[in-house]
C-alpha cells in the first residue's frame, strides 16, 4: 500500500509567496519518492496579514483543520499529515506546539526558532528548520547594546515578502528592546518591485544623522 503524506501549510497573508518554494521541494520529493503519493495544502485569511495577528489567530485556524479535515483521515492506514510553514514567529509556534504534540501530528517551522519549542522533551513532534537561533540574536543584540550603552535604535525593514527571515527579526527587534529602556525607529523600504526604485542614498543619510551603525 502506498504512503499518502500531505503537508499543510497554514500562513500569514504577507508569506503567501513563500509557498511556490513549498509546491517545488514537494515536487521534487515526489518525483524522487515515487511510492509515495505527496499532497500540499494551503490555508490562508487574506485578513490575517501579519506575523503578529496571524499568531493570534493560529490555534483556531490549525484546530479548524485537524477537526474538519485531519481527524478523519488520521487513522487511516498509510496516511500522515504534516504542518508545514514558515511560522514567523517564536510565539506563534508556542502557540501551536502544545496542540501538535498532543494531536501526534509533524509540525514543521521554517523561521519562528526558541529553545523550548526545540527541545524534544516538551515538544517531540517539532522540527525546527531555522538555522538561526531568534533567542540567540536577541541576547547578542542586547548584550551589545548594553556595553556600549546605545538606548536607540534605527532598523531598516525590507517589506519584500520572498525574505521571511529579515521580516520576522524586523517584527521582532522593536519588540525586544522598547521603552522606556530603548527608543526603535523603524524605517520600511520594498525591494519588490525594483532596486532601482529604493532611494538607497536617502536610507544612508538617515543612517549618517540617525545611528553609529548598520
Amino acid at each position: 500500500m502506498a504512503l499518502n503524506v500531505t503537508f499543510v501549510t497554514i500562513t500569514a497573508y504577507q508569506f503567501l509567496s513563500t509557498v511556490p518554494g513549498y509546491e517545488a521541494g514537494i515536487q521534487y520529493a515526489s518525483e524522487l519518492y515515487e511510492s509515495i503519493n505527496i499532497n500540499h495544502v494551503t490555508i490562508y485569511r487574506k485578513d490575517l496579514f501579519s506575523c503578529q495577528t496571524f499568531a493570534d489567530n493560529s490555534v483556531y485556524l490549525h484546530s479548524q483543520y485537524y477537526y474538519r479535515t485531519l481527524e478523519q483521515s488520521k487513522n487511516t492506514s498509510g496516511s500522515l499529515h504534516t504542518f508545514l510553514g514558515p511560522y514567523c514567529s517564536a510565539a506563534e509556534m508556542l502557540l501551536v506546539s502544545p496542540l501538535a504534540r498532543e494531536w501526534n501530528v509533524l509540525l514543521m517551522s521554517m523561521s519562528g526558532s526558541e529553545s523550548t519549542i526545540s527541545d524534544k522533551r516538551i515538544y517531540p513532534t517539532n522540527v525546527v528548520l531555522n538555522p538561526f537561533s531568534n533567542p540567540v540574536l536577541h541576547l547578542l543584540l542586547e548584550k551589545l547594546l548594553r556595553l556600549y550603552k546605545w538606548t536607540t535604535i534605527l532598523l531598516f525593514c525590507d517589506e519584500n515578502r520572498i525574505s521571511v527571515y529579515y521580516k520576522t527579526n524586523c517584527g521582532n527587534i522593536p519588540a525586544w528592546f522598547h521603552p522606556p529602556q530603548y527608543n526603535t525607529h523603524v524605517v520600511k523600504f520594498d525591494t519588490s518591485n525594483a532596486l532601482d526604485r529604493v532611494d538607497f542614498d536617502g536610507l544612508l543619510r538617515i543612517l549618517a544623522v540617525s545611528a553609529r551603525g548598520l
